[in-house]
């Protein structure tokens, strides 16, 4: 089958760049240093900015404007044609649009945050020659947060959200207590992604946490996950997948010990379902998926450093005998 715009008589967008072309072969060249056709990318801007909510797209408007003016163009480069500028549009909007993304009815944008300052004197001369003595100390955090629908329940996930994100930055080394006037020296970045395939009516996040202590041979790192059940308005606890009058605890170690039995390095003799049991039953380590409970973890928790944090996914027939016949497994089913 034809691509549907070569069944609809041609694609407009390329007998519109061709057109342009034409024209600006008889301009003279210093009307060629920014060439942009303003019909086709005030559409690609109109289709987009229909899909963001409307701060958004009255920031990519406004952008567009801008570009028509030749300001913060991204070019689309021309064989033996240094002078021609055909904007790349598409790149362009990408650049506004690629920290959005949309999960449960809710449209999702970036909260960044970040600070870079010289090693206090007294530090720099405690860690001498070593790795990261003469670099700075840098601070980068972002988090998502909800920004359409505004609703109660958004503002509730938002402040949350950031409720939990404030409390594994400052555990990390993040501010308060790492800041120009301390006398740490470690670097904090908080990152995250999306867990796509979270079961129904909750929105899972996976946060990644990297620090390195400067004068440190390798720096370390975990991840946490933040579980928001959206109908109570509340974070997913324990009860919410298992019956807490089982031994769910050790069910759910158990598991997870077999699944991470397969790293080379994990040392099955020093990890056992008992030992473990603490650290798998910790819902911050979760992300409750269709396909079954994953296990996030950190760096040396389960092997040496040069297996990063592993996880591990337990399908969810392994845990059948514990999970709560009401609970969020349960009503997927």
């Amino acid at each position: 089958m034809k691509p549907r715009h070569a069944r609809e008589g041609g694609h407009p967008r390329l007998y519109l760049l061709i057109a342009f072309i034409m024209l600006t072969a008889v301009l003279p060249a210093s009307a060629q240093t920014y060439a942009p056709t303003t019909a086709g990318l005030r559409q690609l801007v109109a289709t987009d900015a229909a899909m963001l909510p409307p701060a958004y797209a009255a920031k990519l408007r406004k952008q567009e404007a801008d570009w028509e003016k030749g300001e913060g163009v991204t070019c689309v480069p021309i064989p033996n044609r240094p002078n021609f500028c055909y904007p790349n549009a598409s790149m362009m909007i990408q650049t506004i649009q690629n920290h959005i993304f949309k999960m449960n009815g809710y449209v999702f944008d970036d909260d960044e945050w970040s600070a870079s300052f010289p090693l206090p004197p007294n530090v720099a001369k405690k860690i001498g020659n070593l790795a990261g003595a003469s670099t700075p100390i840098n601070l980068d955090r972002i988090i998502p947060v909800i920004v359409s629908p505004l609703n109660a329940k958004a503002i509730a996930f938002n402040a949350a959200i950031k409720g939990f994100a404030d409390f594994i930055w400052w555990q990390t080394g993040g501010p308060p207590q790492n800041d120009p006037k301390s006398d740490h020296y470690q670097d904090v970045e908080l990152d995250y992604s999306p867990n796509n395939g979270a079961l129904p009516g909750i929105i899972s996040i996976e946060f990644s946490l990297n620090f390195y202590m400067h004068g440190a041979a390798h720096g370390q790192g975990r991840n946490e996950d933040f579980n928001w059940y959206i109908a109570k308005n509340r974070h997913v606890i324990p009860a919410d997948l298992f019956k807490q009058s089982s031994n769910w605890q050790l069910g759910v170690s158990t598991a997870a010990v077999a699944a991470f039995s397969s790293y080379p390095e994990y040392g099955p003799n020093q990890r056992t379902p008992q030992n473990m049991e603490e650290e798998f039953a910790d819902p911050t380590g979760w992300a409750p998926l269709k396909i079954g409970l994953r296990i996030d973890t950190g760096f040396y928790d389960i092997c040496p450093y040069s297996c990063g944090a592993p996880s591990a996914t337990i399908p969810w027939k392994s845990l059948k005998t514990f999970l709560n016949p009401n609970g969020l497994v349960a009503i997927q089913r």
